[in-house]
């Protein structure tokens, strides 16, 4: 089995951007190699890498299975934090196996606007890394206060000592 995985949409016959340069330089992957290949949507490949040029792996997939996400989903809802603690509770949480992060604005969160593209590329790494073949998705979500009239029913816990038990 290949020590590392690589992220890249379907169909996985080639290999480019950053996922391309690991390949090739970190890893020094030779024409002939056994790769596997993640979707973040539960398919994994096994390939073979075929040629390589600069820019890109060309790839022959030799085989490849689908698995159905985990359940129950586990949703992580979280206030907003500083940008730090925020990479980290990101990272942490996919490792953990969260489906879905839940950020919304705290009284006391920072105000600056939150990177969904940064905080994706911390989940592709953190799957690649905790062997995962689900991506956790990631929302913005109102404050806390409006949750009850959100259209689908929420319940979440709460440490407070007169709170209904779960």
């Amino acid at each position: 089995m290949p020590a590392e995985r690589f992220f890249a949409p379907l169909p996985h016959t080639s290999l480019t951007g950053e996922e391309c340069r690991h390949l090739i330089r970190v890893m020094r992957a030779r024409v002939g190699d056994t790769i596997e290949l993640i979707d973040g949507k539960g398919t994994l490949t096994t390939a073979e890498i075929t040629a390589i040029d600069k820019e890109r792996c060309l790839l022959r997939p030799l085989k490849q299975h689908h698995f159905p996400p985990t359940l129950p989903p586990l949703i992580l809802a979280q206030a907003l934090p500083r940008q730090n603690r925020l990479d980290t509770i990101v990272e942490k949480g996919t490792e953990l196996g969260m489906s879905t992060l839940w950020l919304f604005p705290g009284d006391r969160s920072e105000k600056k606007g939150v990177s969904l593209e940064r905080l994706t590329a911390i989940t592709i790494a953190a799957t690649k890394q905790c062997g995962r073949l689900h991506l956790p998705t990631i929302a913005l979500m109102p404050p806390l206060t409006e949750w009850e009239n959100l259209p689908t029913p929420t319940y979440y816990g709460t440490l407070a000592p007169n709170a209904p038990s779960l």
